[in-house]
């Protein structure tokens, strides 16, 4: 019994001594937490990305130079075909050394004609890379203030959660800022000089 109230007489002037310092915490949790709220909004990237104009004209822009050298490439391998025929017929009319120095100009042809595929593939990709750079940072820049607008603190990627508010979306205000302000992207292809 002398226990138990003796506990009793400790947890009285524990409560005495440090009840005040223990509101003071409890009332500086609170303050802490009020400051620290975030307000969260959540983007759906593939669904902005879907929706760009500027990322469909880059798209379109950079289909038709593939297409053109697509084009231009079958027009120079039916060269070579034409060229690696001829070889094939000469070869029973001239002599070996004649043969064999239109065989090594033949193959040197080839593999010049292959390098400047290369090379016009590089900067077809190059440019589309240059293109979807300006794109990304005018979204980034959208994104951020259109969370700014919002009073926004935390952006996620819609891929990334898995349930979903309507009222933290803000693709729809995104995309239409994007739209507005970057309708589309000139993708400008440095040609390399033929070899």
């Amino acid at each position: 019994m002398r226990l138990i109230s003796g506990l009793t007489a400790s947890i009285v002037v524990a409560m005495f001594l440090f009840g005040p310092l223990a509101g003071a915490m409890a009332q500086d949790a609170k303050q802490t937490t009020d400051e620290t709220k975030f307000i969260i909004g959540v983007i759906d990237m593939e669904a902005v990305l879907r929706g760009a104009l500027a990322k469909k004209n880059i798209d379109d822009q950079v289909a038709q130079l593939i297409k053109r050298l697509q084009e231009e490439t079958a027009k120079d391998e039916e060269k070579l075909r034409e060229a690696d025929a001829e070889l094939g017929r000469q070869r029973n009319i001239i002599s070996a050394e004649a043969f064999e120095a239109k065989r090594v100009a033949f193959f040197k042809e080839r593999e010049k004609a292959q390098r400047w595929l290369q090379a016009k593939q590089k900067a077809i990709s190059d440019a589309d890379q240059k293109a979807k750079d300006v794109f990304q940072e005018a979204m980034r820049k959208i994104i951020i203030d259109v969370a700014n607008e919002k009073g926004i603190s935390l952006v996620f990627r819609r891929r990334e959660l898995v349930l979903t508010p309507k009222r933290l979306q803000i693709d729809d205000e995104v995309l239409a800022a994007l739209n507005k302000s970057l309708p589309s992207v000139k993708v400008e292809v440095v040609w390399p000089v033929e070899p």
